[in-house]
């Protein structure tokens, strides 16, 4: 099935049947993703007297309490109530069902993701005269999956430097996902500079602004403009577990 709209005066159809699904679950299973030196999700049948609510364990339903963090465990989706005292929650609705998406892979120069990698690969997707993404969609892990079920706490991931956070924002892009548990350093002694350059703190607040985290890009996906549906549980919180969704777009 294939849909149409206008994006920015030009018409752009995407293929809904080949899905991409862009998320890593809680999984107190596994125990894997994790990050920020928590130890891995948790989950614990509730009990009530005799009554216990695990099947395997004789109970009727299965009736869970889980424990997780959703920056550390998952897939997750933030916004400026992450570095600001009023927090705005995730179940205002926001964002807008569908849209428009790049989607490029970034190989880190010393550690940080650079403005003028992030130009060249855009450079190899689209042409000059292309409206420029609703959402940036940046891969950083070229392998599977399972290479980012892992524990990243100590590990230092690469980074977005300012110049290129600014330019997304010059450009308009309101929707930032990335293959890593921070678009800051994971020590910065609290400055979150690509956080508050993207939420355009403290001087001019964008509200409607969102940062994905901890997403997992398929080898499969190749580079290119996408159409982008962005699910976010509606969890009054400053940040909660998504499900990103992409498909693969053209210009008509």
């Amino acid at each position: 099935m294939e849909i149409t709209w206008t994006e920015q005066g030009r018409t752009l159809v995407a293929n809904l049947e080949d899905a991409v699904d862009l998320s890593l679950p809680v999984d107190p299973i596994g125990g894997f993703p994790r990050a920020w030196y928590k130890d891995a999700a948790t989950q614990e049948p509730v009990r009530s007297g005799d009554w216990i609510g695990s099947v395997e364990a004789g109970g009727s339903v299965n009736f869970f309490d889980q424990h997780f963090n959703p920056h550390a465990h998952c897939t997750h989706t933030e916004t400026l109530g992450h570095i600001h005292g009023s927090k705005r929650p995730l179940s205002d609705g926001y964002p807008a069902p569908h849209l428009f998406a790049v989607l490029v892979t970034l190989v880190p120069d010393k550690n940080v993701l650079t403005l003028e990698r992030f130009l060249a690969a855009l450079a190899a997707v689209m042409k000059r005269d292309d409206p420029f993404p609703t959402a940036v969609v940046v891969r950083t892990h070229s392998g599977a999956r399972e290479g980012l079920l892992r524990d990243w706490s100590n590990t230092h991931p690469p980074y977005f430097e300012k110049a290129l956070v600014d330019a997304l924002v010059k450009h308009g892009v309101m929707h930032l996902l990335v293959d890593l548990p921070s678009v800051d350093p994971e020590v910065d002694g609290g400055a979150l500079v690509a956080h508050h350059a993207f939420f355009g703190m403290p001087d001019a607040p964008r509200i409607e602004a969102t940062i994905t985290e901890l997403i997992a890009v398929p080898p499969s996906a190749c580079d290119g403009i996408y159409v982008m549906n962005l699910q976010v549980a509606p969890w009054v919180n400053d940040a909660a577990p998504s499900r990103p969704l992409l498909f693969p777009a053209r210009w008509a």
